[in-house]
């Protein structure tokens, strides 16, 4: 059924393109914006404008050819593909004026990003992302080039967005929000100051055959892919290698998530290869979790200086709420040795006591269905809560090569889970 929903999806999008032929407009050629690294934001904002204006009926295609972009935050516009050519990048400014300040997303109430105490009043706005979209319809990026938010980069103040301290929440890379048949293609992305890639309530989204990377002094939260609040997703053909969770599916935070209350539903990860850290659903998930498949992946082997944290997590913690459920993990291969394999936690957070009943998570139906680890110091855990036992998880073919512990469980609902042919033996449930 995901299949279908998100086929139905992209093919739409496709035949729609096709009344009509797009307008194309150089950056270059047409709009006269510089290509040499220097910095031209108002350009290349007008060119997003006349572009959209030019487009009519058909559409238009914003066209970057080989050069260097440097820019400030920049928006598209619907029924707009923009083309960036192999030798082209679109580089993120090093100057934090250069990235307007927004409202915290309506499901979280604050920034995601860390703050200095001075600063707390501060953390109901943020920075915009280097290229995002408001209420955009039919739009997609693709290209053989590269966006690059230089978060290593040493700005005007002689610090980085990895290093400095922080005023405000730092800018995602790419984040089209409340969007429809949003699509993302054969690019580089890198060295994102934040999340990298961060669909936020959107319906259709395709992402297919992205390099997503982010190094420099150890690229602080810069998750691959984050589809958060947003439906019928499809990623594949993937390779991320970042400083944080490889991929993290959301749905809000919190009180926020819970009355913003749009889960992230219908998502498909295939045929991807994730390095670092995890394939993680949560924590952010107040707004629930539902009905994901990741098959065909193949994970790790990690690197320096990223050897921490689990390769498959789902985590939540009291206060959160939502639910995490209908998940499957399907001819999942690690590579490598790992910390920890597998972790399926509602204690993300272990300082928070009993809450009520709208703020507790739920857990249920999640399955590991062939799933072969290298090697690991250990397999992982189940840990629910006593108020709220994980259900129904189940463990069929999945093999940890190389370990001296055993599995961890706690919490967990025995009657409605099981386990064949796992190794080591589980046998908490």
């Amino acid at each position: 059924m995901q299949a279908i929903l998100i086929a139905v999806v992209i093919a739409a999008s496709a035949c729609a393109a096709t009344f009509a032929a797009p307008v194309t407009v150089s950056v270059t050629r047409d709009c006269k914006c510089k290509s040499d690294g220097t910095k031209d934001t108002d350009c290349y904002r007008s060119c997003i404008l006349k572009c959209h204006a030019a487009g009519g009926v058909g559409g238009c295609v914003l066209h970057f050819p080989a050069g260097d972009y440097l820019t400030g935050a920049l928006n598209l516009t619907s029924d707009m593909t923009v083309q960036i050519d192999a030798n082209a990048q679109i580089l993120g400014s090093l100057d934090q004026t250069d990235y307007p300040l927004v409202p915290a997303l309506p499901g979280y109430g604050i920034t995601r990003d860390s703050l200095p105490k001075k600063d707390q009043d501060h953390l109901y706005v943020r920075h915009q992302a280097l290229i995002s979209g408001w209420n955009i319809t039919g739009t997609t990026i693709q290209g053989e080039g590269t966006i690059n938010g230089q978060g290593e980069v040493l700005g005007p103040d002689g610090e980085s967005w990895y290093t400095r301290e922080r005023t405000y929440g730092r800018p995602r890379l790419v984040e089209p929000m409340f969007c429809k048949n949003f699509a993302i293609t054969d690019l580089k992305l890198m060295n994102s100051a934040f999340w990298t890639l961060h669909p936020y309530a959107c319906d259709g989204v395709h992402i297919r055959n992205l390099n997503i990377t982010a190094r420099g002094f150890r690229a602080p939260n810069s998750d691959g892919i984050d589809p958060d609040s947003s439906r019928n997703v499809l990623v594949e053909d993937c390779f991320v290698d970042v400083g944080d969770d490889t991929m993290a599916i959301k749905s809000g935070m919190d009180y926020a998530g819970r009355q913003f209350a749009h889960p992230s539903e219908n998502i498909i990860v295939r045929n991807c290869h994730f390095v670092q850290n995890a394939m993680a659903i949560g924590s952010e998930e107040s707004g629930g979790v539902r009905n994901v498949t990741f098959e065909n992946i193949v994970m790790g082997p990690r690197h320096a200086p990223y050897t921490e944290g689990p390769l498959i997590h789902l985590k939540a913690q009291r206060g959160r709420g939502g639910y995490i459920k209908d998940i499957y993990f399907k001819n999942i291969t690690m590579l490598g040795e790992t910390n920890q394999a597998i972790l399926v936690s509602m204690h993300y957070s272990n300082r928070i006591g009993p809450t009520n009943a709208t703020a507790t998570p739920a857990f249920s139906n999640i399955f590991f269905d062939g799933v072969s680890i290298e090697a690991a110091v250990s397999p992982g855990g189940f840990v629910g809560l006593p108020e709220a036992l994980i259900e129904s998880i189940h463990l069929t073919n999945v093999k940890v090569h190389n370990t001296s512990k055993s599995w961890t469980c706690t919490d967990i609902d025995n009657a409605t889970s099981s386990a064949t042919n796992v190794s080591p033996p589980l046998t908490c449930f």
